[in-house]
């Protein structure tokens, strides 16, 4: 019978068959929206790629536009279209609904998009101002250092969720812990990443390279591995467990601690 595998997370999909995977594309996000949000996105997608070179990509329940990093995404809402637009600035005005700093440097700015008429002037301009902020770190960035910061890793991880799923960050396992709705989904420890992830994966996650089986006192722990550092140097790499990782938090159960 045809199918195929999923890449990200090698399960075998049969042909029809509906695979909820975190991976999607930019049709699936879209393919819902009424006449008018879809013109809005139409518009909005259409001038952020003439702004030059960039990576327009689907990401969990969020279209990225990223540069050396996003600069904004836009997560698609039945009655709207929800914008984060990353600036080195607080922007005072009626169409931000809320401003989060994310870093030293920068604030997400939330918008709300219902027509197309609301893809020009202010909005097209913070985004205009979001794509160029977000390449003068190239210019101004000192010499690499000759080691890895410590906190690097730490920071990738970060960068990946930031934007996808809210988050909070707790100290565990020797570490920083990411829990998501509640649950713990990764942890970021020295030159690694611990990541929990579907019992039925498991197996199959372990043949990677750099992938091993979190074991404590003396007993292994089906459905969290260890990741090296090594072996998520790229974002495709660190996408790749965090979105196993993000796929199994979705239906796994809180711990009974948890839910107390």
């Amino acid at each position: 019978m045809a199918g195929r595998e999923c890449y990200h997370c090698k399960q075998w999909v049969e042909e029809g068959e509906e695979h909820d995977c975190w991976t999607t594309t930019e049709a699936a996000l879209t393919q819902g929206l009424s006449e008018e949000l879809r013109d809005a996105w139409e518009r909005l997608r259409e001038t952020a790629a003439s702004f030059g070179d960039q990576r327009i990509y689907a990401s969990h329940k969020s279209i990225m536009f990223s540069r050396r990093s996003c600069y904004f995404f836009v997560r698609p809402k039945r009655s709207y279209l929800e914008l984060c637009v990353f600036l080195g600035r607080t922007v005072k005005a009626a169409q931000i609904r809320r401003v989060d700093r994310v870093s030293k440097s920068k604030l997400a700015h939330f918008i709300q998009i219902r027509h197309r008429d609301e893809v020009e002037a202010p909005v097209m301009d913070w985004l205009r101002e979001a794509y160029d902020s977000s390449d003068q770190s190239k210019a101004a960035a000192p010499a690499a250092p000759k080691t890895i910061p410590e906190n690097t890793l730490l920071e990738r991880v970060r960068a990946v969720l930031r934007g996808t799923v809210d988050y909070r960050e707790k100290k565990m396992f020797g570490g920083i812990t990411f829990m998501v709705d509640g649950k713990m989904c990764v942890s970021v420890g020295r030159e690694r990443i611990m990541c929990r992830i579907d019992p039925a994966f498991w197996e199959s996650a372990l043949k990677h390279k750099g992938c091993r089986t979190v074991t404590m006192k003396d007993r292994e722990y089906r459905g969290y591995v260890y990741v090296e550092e090594s072996a998520v140097r790229t974002r495709r790499d660190l996408d790749y467990w965090i979105g196993l990782a993000l796929a199994f938090n979705r239906k796994a159960a809180a711990s009974s601690r948890t839910r107390r």
